[in-house]
Parts: C-alpha cells; structure tokens; sequence
C-alpha cells in the first residue's frame, strides 16, 4: 500500500512545477533572478531587471513528451524593448530528442556549434534575425501580442535574437533572448520580411553599424551561455514572481 502511494504521488508530480514557474496563472506577473520552466528546477536566468509572462502554454511533442513553452518581456519607450522566448521538457525521457535542425542551420547570421546528437548532447548557440508578424499560425505568440498590445504597448517587425539550445538524453530547452534593434539607434528596416530583411545573412555585411552590432551581441551571448547551461542544470535558485 505504502509503494502504491508512492507511485500515485510520483504520477502527480510528474511535469508540473512549483508556483513559481511559468504558469498559465501566472501571466502579467513580474519576474526576476531566475523562472523556472521545466523538469527538475530548470530555469531561464532572466537579464536585468524585471520580465513579464505574456504567454504560456504547454504541449506534447511527437514522442508525446510535455513540453511548456513561455514568452516574456521588458517594455521601454511604450514599446517591447526584450523579449525571452523558451520551451522546455517537463518530464524526462529515456531516448532522447531528434537531432536539432537549429543547431544545423547555416542560414544565420552567426552559429556556435559544439555537438548534436539524436538521442545524445546537444549544445548550441546561435544569432538570427526576427520578422515579429502577427501570422496567427501560433496561439502562444496570438496571446503574446494580444496581451502586449491590450497594455497598449507596440512590438518592432524585427528582433536580433540569440537562441541557446541545450539537451541531453532525459531533458531538453531551448531559449531565446531577443532584442529591439530600433531602441538601439537603428532605423526600421524597409523589407521586413525574413529574406529581404537589412539583418539579414546575405545583406547584413553592407552595414557596418549592424555587423558592429552583432559582433557585441555575439561576446554577450558566449558570456551568457554560462548562465543558459546553469539553467539547463537545474543550478539557479528561482524567484518568486509578484
């Protein structure tokens, strides 16, 4: 009787997380330090100052492993300024995870490439640009921009993002820190769209503000990855969101 208790609390407590975590109740609140999103006190060591949960929801991959999935931001000048988007396992598996196609793709403007394996390590980070549209194909990000514009604040069409990808056999995450170009002295671009963007692979080298800008986002982001892999661990002590 004893063991069957045991298992039955062990079935429950299986992929949920604290009160602290990325909650669907838990939108509109403030976060600092740290947010716990997935299995075993996995967390995303949050920059500066506080982050707002936007929008949360979980789903199950095609192995039918749950996964929870975030976005947060900081606000500045009545418009997103950063922008934290991350899934992660909320329970382990025994097999592993499909090769990453991130952590292949050679269409970004940078790409830190240390291993990826089916089933294995996988440990990767890279830089990309954003086109922020509003597509409806994703009911996270419809509830991200509903909610963001609802506070009456306005979402740039494009962002600068470093991604982080980070997954061994039992647990996975990915995590993305995403910055607002135009409120740090850059004009809109005027082809938004993701081919045609200035930001761009292929387009970027005709600017030598954005290449000097990214070359400081690429030494912040190899810095930072310290921080991503103490998430990952499971080593960052959680705040308490209010």
């Amino acid at each position: 009787m004893k063991y069957l208790w045991v298992m039955l609390i062990g079935l429950m407590l299986t992929g949920c997380l604290s009160s602290a975590g990325l909650r669907p109740e838990n939108i509109g609140k403030i976060y600092m330090g740290a947010a716990e999103v997935g299995k075993d006190n996995m967390s995303v060591p949050l920059l500066e100052g506080p982050w707002q949960l936007v929008s949360q929801k979980k789903f199950f991959n095609n192995n039918r492993t749950k996964f929870n999935e975030a976005v947060l931001v900081q606000i500045k000048d009545n418009t997103v300024d950063k922008l934290i988007y991350v899934y992660a396992s909320m329970e382990h598996t025994n097999w592993g995870y499909w090769e990453s196609a991130f952590c292949n793709r050679d269409d970004l403007i940078h790409i830190n490439y240390v291993s990826n394996y089916g089933s294995g390590d996988q440990d990767c980070w890279g830089i990309n640009h954003w086109e922020m549209f509003d597509d409806g194909d994703s009911s996270l990000w419809d509830k991200a921009y509903d909610y963001i514009r609802a506070q009456g604040h306005t979402i740039p069409e494009t962002m600068i993002a470093a991604t982080y990808r980070k997954a061994d056999r039992h647990k996975l995450m990915q995590l993305s820190y995403a910055v607002n170009p135009e409120n740090r002295g850059f004009d809109p671009v005027p082809n938004p769209e993701w081919t045609t963007n200035d930001w761009n692979v292929v387009r970027i080298h005709k600017d030598p503000a954005k290449v000097k800008f990214v070359e400081e986002y690429k030494k912040w982001a190899q810095n930072w990855n310290y921080q991503v892999t103490e998430g990952f661990e499971g080593n960052l002590e959680i705040g308490q969101p209010y």
